[in-house]
């Protein structure tokens, strides 16, 4: 007989499984369109211009997902020699952050669905609900401790919202890692789309990603990551939270 445990556990993994696959396939696909708009069309060429997830699914990325709920997924290069015209700097720049408008777009809207299903009330939940980790009563890191983390959210909905079906909630949940998800990509999303930019710059938007080959080009980001991944997360988040109260009280969602 299964425990309440493991339950808990299969459902926290194939939540944010579900959400892994919404957040990388749709903006994986938005940052391959935009970059075809803007002329470049290697992101088509690669295969990357669908919404299959199995495309964009990163399986380091996957596996770092399983294990700390920590995933990304396949990065998408744009080749800026590829965009020529008018205004091309400009087209380098949307193309290059084109996933990180898609990912907070995605965190937007979901927490906006939120509001409209559970009403402003739910706003009040969102920066734990959209960073996880802040969660401070219950002690979930190392291996499956996000699992931990929406087991205490699942909790807390079922309690504040004991009308809501069970069906609802897991609805919900999947929404609510979305919006983590979207949240942790756009904010490690911003740190190596900004530094590849400022190597592009240097470069005269002749090159793409080309420090790869060198190890110590490598590192920057990484150290970058390491330093501004929290604090950033915390920004987006906050910002995500004022941007969609404004817009559901604009459009009288409360």
């Amino acid at each position: 007989m299964f425990s309440l445990e493991l339950i808990e556990s299969i459902v926290g993994l194939v939540t944010i499984i579900a959400a892994y696959f919404i957040v990388v396939s749709l903006t994986g696909y938005f940052r391959a369109w935009v970059a075809v708009q803007m002329g470049d069309d290697t992101p088509a060429y690669m295969g990357f211009l669908t919404l299959n997830p199995l495309k964009h699914v990163d399986p380091l990325g996957f596996i770092f997902l399983i294990l700390f709920g920590f995933g990304w997924g396949r990065y998408i290069p744009i080749m800026p020699f590829n965009i020529i015209g008018r205004f091309r700097k400009l087209k380098i720049f949307i193309a290059n952050f084109a996933d990180i408008f898609a990912n907070f777009a995605l965190a937007t809207v979901s927490l906006v669905g939120l509001i409209v299903y559970f009403g402003a009330d739910v706003l009040r939940l969102s920066l734990p609900m959209m960073l996880l980790d802040s969660l401070r009563v219950v002690d979930h890191a190392g291996f499956f401790g996000f699992v931990k983390a929406i087991s205490v959210i699942k909790a807390t909905l079922e309690a504040a919202y004991p009308t809501s079906s069970s069906f609802a909630i897991s609805m919900v949940l999947i929404t609510i890692a979305t919006m983590y998800l979207s949240v942790l990509l756009a904010a490690l999303n911003f740190i190596i789309s900004g530094f590849g930019y400022v190597y592009m710059m240097f470069n005269g938007f002749t090159s793409s990603r080309r420090y790869s080959s060198n190890i110590f080009m490598l590192l920057i980001p990484m150290l970058l990551i390491f330093f501004f991944i929290g604090p950033l997360r915390v920004f987006v988040a906050k910002l995500i939270a004022s941007l969609a109260a404004v817009l559901a009280k604009l459009l009288r969602f409360y």
